[in-house]
């Protein structure tokens, strides 16, 4: 987990601070403000934008600084000046993994739809758990009252350094424990965690989604994680419990 830790604050500062740099010119001296994609991680120059003060819509996926845009995280923003607007669509560098289900308060139904492309391992009431593919070992998913409330991806513990840059240019660091690393997505809708589990003898990363309501009214007062076991049913405790801290950080 120091491991993961480590690697994740490197790959957040590199998007933030460093980067692949391009610039664009033109012949015609009118402003032309055309839609830009980018890498995350890159930038990129805007041609005719002397003196123009550029405002992005949400500078957790892409700003403007002296007339240069950079792209930090996967996502599409408008950015915007009394001379124009254009729109940034920032792609990912790293496609290690797909992002499981994410539509929290969906049927089972509603998601099994979704997941026809994978084995399904296992089903119960409160839960589906389906083979992953490449760098992902599975996908779980967890409900309340026939609900989608927890999606998971489950990677291996060896892939440390693709877990730090797949997650760095997507979300945003919050903060970290020993037991998991905290994040949201850029607009501020979902919770994000990264932690450690023991599936008999082997340790995997999870990578855990819940819906993040400021003031949701599920929220409980649980043991501190550090209290709760890693394995079985203990490990649902140990992640409400992260969730739980995550968004009494925010």
């Amino acid at each position: 987990m120091k491991k993961l830790k480590t690697l994740l604050l490197l790959s957040m500062l590199a998007l933030v601070v460093g980067g692949l740099s391009s610039c664009s010119s033109d012949d015609d001296d009118s402003p032309k403000f055309n839609d830009v994609t980018l890498v995350a991680g890159s930038s990129q120059q805007i041609a005719n934008s002397n003196g123009i003060n550029w405002q992005s819509e949400n500078k957790l996926i892409a700003e403007v600084e002296n007339g240069t845009i950079k792209a930090y995280r996967v996502g599409e923003v408008r950015v915007a000046s009394d001379k124009g607007s254009f729109m940034v669509k920032v792609t990912p560098q790293y496609s290690y993994y797909t992002e499981p289900n994410l539509n929290f308060g969906a049927s089972m139904q509603s998601v099994k739809n979704q997941m026809k492309g994978y084995s399904l391992i296992s089903e119960d009431s409160k839960s589906l758990t389906y083979k992953g593919t490449g760098y992902t070992s599975g996908y779980l998913y967890s409900f309340e009252n026939s609900a989608l409330k927890y999606s998971w991806i489950l990677t291996s513990s060896s892939y440390s350094t693709e877990v730090a840059n797949w997650v760095a240019e997507r979300y945003v660091y919050v903060t970290d424990t020993d037991e998991y690393i905290g994040l949201i997505t850029p607009d501020k809708k979902i919770l994000v965690i990264v932690m450690p589990m023991k599936v008999g003898s082997s340790w995997y990363y999870t990578i855990g989604y819940q819906k993040y309501e400021k003031d949701s009214s599920n929220a409980k007062v649980n043991r501190a994680p550090s209290l709760i076991e890693d394995s079985g049913d203990n490990y649902t405790l140990k992640a409400e419990a992260c969730f739980d801290d995550l968004r009494s950080k925010l």
